[in-house]
């Protein structure tokens, strides 16, 4: 993977092969193939040969004539004005009947914390607040049921469901629902409830069985595959439930990650699937299901590769890939940056459920005093890839498609939430190159070939762009689409 690389005007020279470099801005996605003497003439064009060149990529917008430091602000101005809450993520309880060993939920959280089960009194009054705030925007409405494992509270599950339904959504469709579980008690009662909403399960697996016991047993020791693959085959049994499935990314599956997605796709046909890498460990301990930062986002990258032949959406890279392929800035890459609650049993909400189960970041939901909750609100959607400030991020090539990263890993090694993430500024650094590569293989050809080597260029179609994507289909329904959309803005300023 060519990783050798110069900046002129706006523009990130790589090569791509010899004689063949490519010309990339990483604020608006575009792209031109020349060579490398064409491409160093385009900053201060002297000659006539230069001239010739410059003048039609920069009337394509390829040669950016606004500077970075407005044309950031502008994208920022652009996610303010979208980003609003549109997401409650409900912890009925963070007690879990797994024991997985690679968990770093407890890590993170002061001695003293206890799990919880959620109340129907608590349950209320987060559906309360978030129905108020949600109702200031159009997006579609998400509520997600998570843990620990929810399926521990089925009472609650009841409640919540019940609740919704009778609640005034205005003239907005009532939400979408998401459960997130082990699948260990997902059963036909839970299932024949969720029927009368449009939603989605998604079922925590980790590939095969040989793969997914490894780490992922439950309380008592037991082995863990069976009992969640007899889920994923109940929830195809309902009409008005998609199956979604969540792959923690380690060591146990990352270097045949290609086989597990095949798996997957052929044995339960989920309609979308999460990668999650796992989250910095604060005590710097070493575990053998780690994974190096660079280990991960080529695992990521192999993944996608083995889901766009079958057409499975991989969202953790997937949604790195969409912005480069449509030309959409990145803002954010998770919606705790404006976009989402989370609810915790004991009675906080905060944008960040892990800051929130750390008592930071959150306020009370009996008590949630306006200015502190527009306060916190507005400090969260503040932090985008378009505002944070960081000598790592400056003229980076893959600002543009790295939504700023996780919060909590940037506050864990930098004592910010506003600072970057290590994980995420190489991964979204690897998805470029690859990206550049990739691209490349679709739009060569002889002609084009000959065309450089004789100081042309070739600047890639959209539908070119959307050949990358091969059998994905962004249209067909999957779990938390709207989740996965939030932050993209328009990345080219006309």
């Amino acid at each position: 993977m060519a990783t050798t690389e110069w900046k002129v005007a706006n523009l990130h020279l790589t090569e791509i092969e010899t004689g063949v470099w490519a010309g990339y801005d990483p604020l608006t996605h575009e792209l031109v193939y020349a060579s490398r003497p064409l491409l160093d003439g385009l900053a201060n064009p002297t000659t006539e040969a230069d001239r010739g060149a410059a003048l039609p990529l920069t009337k394509l917008g390829i040669l950016r004539q606004v500077s970075d430091a407005a044309h950031l602000q502008t994208l920022q101005s652009r996610f303010s004005t979208t980003a609003g809450v549109f997401a409650l993520y409900l912890i009925l309880t963070d007690y879990c009947n797994f024991r997985c060993s690679y968990c770093s939920f407890f890590a993170h959280l002061r001695s003293d914390y206890r799990p919880q089960f959620m109340t129907e009194k608590i349950a209320g009054q987060a559906l309360d607040v978030f129905r108020k705030m949600a109702l200031e925007h159009e997006k579609p409405l998400h509520i997600i049921l998570y843990g620990g494992e929810p399926l521990l509270n089925k009472k609650l599950v009841r409640y919540v469901l019940s609740q919704v339904g009778r609640l005034d959504w205005g003239n907005r469709r009532r939400p979408l629902f998401t459960v997130i579980t082990n699948g260990s008690l997902l059963d036909a009662e839970i299932l024949n409830h969720l029927a009368a909403f449009d939603s989605d399960v998604i079922v925590s697996i980790d590939g095969p069985a040989k793969i997914h016991d490894k780490y992922r047993v439950g309380a008592n020791g037991n082995l863990t595959y069976d009992t969640v693959a007899r889920a994923c085959d109940l929830v195809h049994e309902y009409p008005n439930a998609r199956l979604g499935m969540s792959l923690t990314l380690g060591a146990h599956n990352a270097s045949n990650i290609d086989d597990v997605i095949l798996f997957l796709k052929e044995r339960f046909d989920p309609q979308s699937l999460g990668l999650n890498p796992l989250h910095i460990d604060p005590t710097g301990a070493t575990h053998p299901w780690d994974l190096s930062h660079e280990e991960s986002a080529d695992a990521m990258l192999r993944a996608f590769s083995a889901g766009r032949q079958v057409g499975l959406y991989i969202e953790q890279i997937t949604r790195r890939i969409r912005p480069f392929v449509f030309k959409l800035a990145r803002g954010a890459d998770c919606p705790a940056c404006g976009g989402v609650l989370q609810a915790y049993p004991a009675g906080d909400l905060g944008p960040c459920g892990h800051f929130v189960a750390m008592g930071k970041h959150c306020f009370s939901v009996s008590d949630p005093e306006p200015a502190v909750v527009a306060l916190l609100m507005a400090q969260w959607r503040e932090r985008t890839a378009f505002s944070i400030v960081d000598t790592k991020c400056t003229n980076c090539i893959g600002r543009g498609i790295c939504g700023g990263g996780c919060a909590l890993n940037a506050h864990k090694t930098s004592g910010l939430i506003a600072g970057a993430d290590p994980l995420v500024c190489i991964q979204a650094k690897r998805v470029i190159y690859w990206l550049l590569a990739d691209l490349w293989k679709i739009a060569r050809n002889q002609e084009r070939l000959d065309l450089i080597h004789a100081g042309g260029y070739v600047v890639p179609s959209l539908a070119e762009r959307r050949q990358i994507l091969g059998r994905i289909d962004l249209d067909r329904p999957r779990a938390l689409s709207s989740y996965s959309s939030f932050g993209e803005v328009p990345a080219v300023v006309e």
